[in-house]
């Protein structure tokens, strides 16, 4: 994760059998990537911030596991179909949480869909969008959940052609464009 375009250390307790699944998709000027990981800490720290900041928002849903976001001082937990909203001027820590495995079952994988987007593109104030960073938003009702079945189409997109690969394109651009 070093070498990505907002850098994080990432680290887990199964590194020694580790694998992950996922796929970058660029539709314009926006980034969407679902992926399925086993439980994985990610941390961007102030000098990674230094390094390199795309100004970018990075938006989460998670759809399996659950997560614990440490953002702007304070932790929030996420579960599945819950989303939020990240800064990659900020410094921030993802961790696995309540992820346990039991004797009936291995451990849970996390698995989600990411999409990332310049901010010009989400055209609220700062102080307003600053309010919305790290905040739980249910992905199961309301905008939540046009936000969750916009992201999980990108997840089923493996086969799509260039034109409805440019009309996702097209719907990212307009839906955050749409302002409040």
């Amino acid at each position: 994760m070093d070498r990505t375009i907002a850098p994080s250390d990432m680290s887990s307790d199964h590194a020694a059998d580790f694998w992950a699944e996922q796929r970058l998709l660029e539709p314009g000027p926006v980034r969407v990537w679902p992926v399925r990981v086993p439980p994985t800490r990610y941390r961007r720290n102030a000098r990674m911030v230094r390094q390199s900041d795309p100004e970018e928002y990075h938006l989460s849903l998670v759809l399996g596991a659950g997560l614990g976001f440490a953002p702007v001082g304070r932790v929030d937990t996420y579960g599945p179909h819950d989303l939020w909203l990240s800064d990659s001027s900020r410094p921030y820590v993802v961790q696995p949480y309540g992820m346990r495995p039991s004797a009936d079952r291995e451990l849970p994988f996390i698995t989600g869909v990411g999409m990332e987007f310049p901010k010009t593109l989400l055209p609220m104030p700062p102080a307003r969008v600053r309010e919305l960073l790290g905040r739980r938003l249910p992905g199961r009702e309301g905008t939540g959940a046009l936000l969750t079945g916009f992201l999980t189409a990108f997840r089923a997109a493996y086969g799509i052609s260039p034109t409805e690969y440019r009309f996702q394109s097209l719907l990212a651009r307009s839906a955050l464009s749409e302002g409040e």
